[in-house]
């Protein structure tokens, strides 16, 4: 079983394409995940993807610049 601090993920790529240590992040919940992806966003225009591991296969969300979460295709 997940804990509720590991069901979601927060992966950030800057504008080259390199991964951004999120580790120290640690949403409690699918709203505060989105209010940080946003933040670290709108701050550093950077590829946000919240990861809800609380499912398989894991629901990926992209967060837009206005803060809203967007569902992914599954792969």
């Amino acid at each position: 079983m997940i804990s509720r601090e590991q069901q979601f993920q927060i992966v950030v790529r800057a504008g080259n394409g390199t991964a951004v240590d999120t580790s120290h992040y640690k949403p409690d919940s699918f709203e505060a995940a989105v209010a940080i992806g946003n933040a670290l966003q709108s701050r550093n225009g950077c590829t946000v993807l919240v990861i809800d591991k609380s499912e398989h296969p894991h629901r990926r969300y992209s967060i837009s610049g206005n803060g809203t979460p967007t569902l992914l295709p599954r792969q």
